[in-house]
């Protein structure tokens, strides 16, 4: 645990919208494609005059769909909201200057 925090301190302490908008987009997409999926079978179904056997909204994988969105949304903003938190922070302009060159 302790390694694994140091580590995700060191890379993406500075940079956090890489690390929250990358899981973001990640999860975003993916609840995209299951949803764009699930059109596209119904779509089918109605195209093939194929009864469809129950509707989307009556399907576990809607909600998972659903939540990867909402989840993949609120990922991005953490990411863009602490990008703007980082950046404003009164330590970032500060320099350990080892010696001063006149």
């Amino acid at each position: 645990l302790d390694l694994l925090s140091i580590f995700f301190v060191g890379k993406f302490g500075k940079r956090p919208m890489h690390f929250f908008g990358s899981l973001g987009v990640l999860s975003f997409l993916l609840g995209t494609v299951m949803a764009l999926y699930m059109i596209g079978v119904k779509l089918y179904h109605i195209a093939a005059s194929i009864p469809y056997k129950r509707e989307i909204t009556d399907q576990p994988l809607f909600y998972i769909a659903l939540v990867a969105i909402i989840v993949g949304s609120q990922l991005f903003l953490t990411g863009f909201v602490a990008e703007l938190v980082t950046r404003n922070a009164p330590e970032r302009n500060q320099y350990l200057i080892e010696k001063e060159i006149l």
